[in-house]
């Protein structure tokens, strides 16, 4: 199971990154280019992988178990990943 989650994580690395420069050549053609956008693009694309970092996290170390230090590497890896996942929502949703 856990070699299927790592496969959907790089997925996710691998969308997040042609859908940034998916986003760039919109703009570009669309003729609303601009530093802003170009930055909430990126910003945006950044926030996800680390979300997905922090996805990996959350599925590497369990909750319940192997120690304090585990524990504490999940919960950081669970708030990376539903906060900064989030924020790539609301940048791309401002972005379209």
């Amino acid at each position: 199971v856990l070699a299927l989650i790592y496969i959907g994580a790089t997925s996710s690395f691998l969308v997040t990154t042609m859908r940034n420069v998916q986003i760039n050549v919109y703009h570009r053609r669309e003729r609303s280019e601009s530093p802003c956008m170009w930055w909430t693009n990126l910003i945006g694309a950044i926030a996800n992988i680390i979300a997905y970092v922090g996805f990996l996290l959350l599925a590497t170390f369990d909750c319940e178990g192997a120690g304090e230090t585990s524990t504490l590497i999940h919960f950081i890896g669970a708030f990376l990943f539903f906060i900064l996942n989030g924020v790539y929502g609301v940048l791309h949703m401002v972005l379209l």
